[in-house]
């Protein structure tokens, strides 16, 4: 199993890559697709914060919990 130190580089890494996706697609006026990467990488960058220092957090999609 990871250790947390290796998740939040992932996390990183993988938000990272979402951000620069963002950076393209709204350079060529995608504009739809640059919130979609801009929130996939907020999404990761709140997590790796949220695992480094620990805290819990559901992996769920249901929007209702």
């Amino acid at each position: 199993m990871k250790d947390r130190a290796d998740l939040v580089r992932g996390l990183l890494r993988k938000a990272a890559s979402d951000r620069l996706s963002m950076e393209a697609t709204l350079k060529v006026g995608a504009f739809d697709g640059a919130c979609f990467h801009a929130q996939q990488a907020a999404e990761k960058y709140l997590k790796a914060f949220l695992t480094y220092h620990a805290a819990s957090f559901p992996f769920t999609h249901n929007l209702a919990e």
